[in-house]
């Protein structure tokens, strides 16, 4: 005789609120509360994935798949599971030994559960006896409210995922909305560097470029009138070094291809220059 728990719901619901780490532990979870409403050896739960449209083995208990004619198929998938799925109640097998000599070892009844969401099928759960006469057809009803608990756990969990997956798929969009933000940020400053890198190349290097010719003609001159050191050379070597290090900088500025900035002093932040 199958039993039901007079509140079973209110256990139900208290598995759902909990966070688990993964589905394997909901379902063990569910599976011991189910073990304290009816009896089995064995038990196996498949769950039909959205995007084929098979039912798919989720998780078991005991050292077999609970099912039959495995090498038949179904619209659903292979074995009684796949014809199950499109009943509506669940089906009581009471005794299997005959028709399945040699196999007295695994189960010898048998019931199978389909879980629906209204108009849509979520899986089909199999329960497993040794012993023969435990599921009986007059126990209809109460496998009808188990399968009704198992369908709502079964609902949550397929919600549950499909919001997880929409989490996901939110989190990837914001992902590449800041990424597409940040490109754009390094898109108009490295327009706006460009701009400044114009300027300063023009205004700097016009008048640049006189500085160093007229210093270069200036130093030729003094080569051929004052033979050796002198303090006027010296003054003079050290205007061209710092004029070709001005040119060598704002070529440099050509070059730059990252806003990148490096600490100069306090909050001051220094455009980092090609090397």
């Amino acid at each position: 005789m199958v039993y039901v728990d007079k509140n079973p719901l209110v256990t139900l619901a208290t598995l759902l609120q909990k966070s688990w780490e993964s589905d394997q532990q909901l379902f063990g979870a569910l599976f011991d509360l189910l073990l304290s409403a009816v009896s089995f050896d064995c038990a196996t739960l498949f769950l039909k994935d959205p995007a084929s449209g098979k039912l798919e083995h989720k998780y078991q208990i005991g050292d077999s798949v609970v099912d039959l004619i495995r090498d038949v198929s179904f619209d659903n998938g292979p074995g009684l599971s796949g014809w199950i799925a499109n009943q509506r109640e669940p089906v009581i097998l009471s005794s299997l030994r005959k028709s399945r000599p040699g196999q007295a070892n695994l189960f010898n009844s048998f019931v199978s559960l389909p879980l629906w969401a209204g108009e849509r099928l979520l899986g089909v759960m199999n329960l497993g006896h040794s012993r023969e006469g435990v599921y009986r057809e007059e126990d209809l009803e109460k496998f009808v409210l188990i399968a009704n608990q198992f369908s709502i756990a079964a609902e949550q969990l397929f919600l549950r995922k499909k919001l997880q997956a929409r989490n996901q798929e939110l989190q990837d969009s914001l992902e590449k909305l800041q990424q597409t933000q940040a490109e754009l940020v390094e898109s108009e400053r490295m327009a706006a560097i460009g701009e400044i890198t114009v300027t300063v190349n023009h205004e700097i290097n016009n008048p640049l470029t006189s500085i160093i010719g007229n210093a270069e003609l200036l130093q030729l001159k003094l080569d051929k009138q004052i033979n050796g050191k002198s303090a006027v050379k010296d003054h003079l070597e050290i205007i061209l070094a710092q004029a070709y290090r001005i040119r060598s900088i704002t070529y440099q500025l050509k070059k730059i291809e990252t806003s990148l900035s490096d600490d100069y002093c306090d909050d001051i932040q220094m455009t980092r220059l090609a090397e």
